[in-house]
């Protein structure tokens, strides 16, 4: 089966069986991107009912709240019996890009420009996920068409051009709601994140990651200073629509 008869198979799958197909044809070529977010803690428990094996990674872009580094720890405990080697995989940034880019611009060269920003978003979480994806052929990532405008327009599943090869991202729970995602958490008595009891609605890095408020989209809480500008998405550069961030 190509690439394309494997894309339009899995497009009209619901998430459990598209998740059970994955695993069951690519195993450890496969694996769940995730920075704890409830999207990806539900994926997270779908494939544990359907894989005795399977790989979740993370970037730990080393400025992650300390609630975070808590709760990787909490699910891999919860988790270990199926998960690929007993843990949840962790890819760090490359340290001489890091020393020489604060070295240049300042270890808060975020607040600057959009342009820095972006900047330490590639080299803190762009550039591992990229290693990380050498690893696999199959990407699973939390992405919901709820949770922005821009990633409303993206698609649950893309092939991407990645490291000289193609890659076959997908979204299991694309088109589920926030709702949806909630009263699945509830109903397997799953737990959370903590920050989100304290008014987060994404979880990233420390300063760049704030609560949001009522009224706000889930994206708000991102780069708060950027607010001006518009057109400006609030992304990382993971899920650029072009692939140039994956």
């Amino acid at each position: 089966m190509n690439i394309d008869e494997i894309v339009e198979k899995w497009s009209v799958l619901d998430t459990e069986d598209l998740l059970r197909d994955i695993f069951q044809q690519f195993g450890i070529k496969a694996a769940i991107g995730t920075s704890f977010q409830k999207t990806g803690l539900v994926a997270i428990d779908i494939a544990s009912k359907i894989a005795d094996n399977f790989r979740v990674f993370t970037i730990d872009t080393e400025r992650l709240f300390p609630e975070t580094y808590q709760y990787i720890r909490q699910i891999e405990e919860l988790y270990s019996d199926k998960l690929h080697n007993n843990k949840i995989e962790v890819y760090k940034p490359d340290s001489r890009i890091i020393e020489a880019m604060v070295k240049q611009h300042g270890e808060y060269l975020f607040f600057d420009s959009p342009d820095k920003r972006e900047l330490c978003c590639k080299n803190r979480k762009v550039l591992p996920n990229s290693e990380a994806l050498k690893t696999m052929d199959v990407w699973i990532t939390g992405l919901r068409a709820d949770q922005s405008a821009y990633r409303g327009k993206l698609k649950k599943i893309q092939v991407l051009p990645a490291d000289g090869k193609q890659i076959i991202k997908v979204a299991p729970l694309f088109y589920w709601t926030e709702t949806d995602i909630d009263a699945y958490i509830e109903k397997r008595n799953l737990p959370i994140h903590p920050l989100y009891s304290e008014g987060y609605k994404t979880i990233g890095c420390i300063i760049c990651t704030t609560p949001v408020r009522l009224g706000e989209n889930d994206r708000a809480g991102r780069w708060r200073w950027e607010k001006q500008l518009k057109n400006l998405p609030k992304e990382c550069g993971l899920h650029y629509q072009n692939g140039a961030g994956i």
